[in-house]
């Protein structure tokens, strides 16, 4: 009964969390559209400001995530250049984090490796992966919240010739 306590908190609490780094995030970087002149309403959004809206939006939800796959990786791994070049973080540590990110997953328990067939527990993730993968998320995304180089929202409005 305490184990499932503590896992519905934990459920609940990543849960809060997620919703919470969202709704400020958004808070930070995303204009008010009443507080917009009629004219700058119309204006459309500039591509880079949605795509990376939508990664960071995905990277919040991975940081909070209970558990993380190697398939959620390939299917995030594509954004992470662009969420550690629109931080704020020097290049060094940018590339650290890349290589942190990608070693973190290959961190795996070789235990039934050695045998054949494999055992059920060849490739299965670590916990040194785990916290290593925490660290370095956690890292990208106070980053992304302390970027001053998060792009305006607005393009310029196209002319017609």
């Amino acid at each position: 009964l305490l184990v499932l306590l503590v896992v519905l908190a934990l459920a609940l609490a990543l849960l809060l969390l997620h919703l919470a780094f969202l709704a400020l995030f958004f808070r930070c970087y995303l204009p008010n559209p009443l507080a917009l002149s009629p004219a700058r309403r119309e204006s459309l959004l500039s591509p880079r400001f949605i795509a990376l809206t939508m990664f960071v939006g995905n990277l919040i939800g991975i940081v909070f995530a209970r558990s993380m796959h190697f398939q959620f990786y390939a299917w995030y791994f594509h954004s992470l250049p662009a969420l550690l070049w629109a931080s704020n973080l020097q290049i060094g540590v940018r590339l650290g984090l890349f290589v942190l990110i990608e070693a973190a997953f290959n961190i795996t328990d070789p235990t039934g490796c050695n045998t054949d067939p494999k055992g059920p527990d060849c490739g299965s993730p670590m916990p040194s992966g785990a916290v290593l993968l925490c660290f370095a998320h956690l890292i990208l995304l106070l980053g992304l919240f302390n970027a001053a180089t998060f792009p305006h929202p607005y393009s310029a409005k196209k002319k017609n010739a």
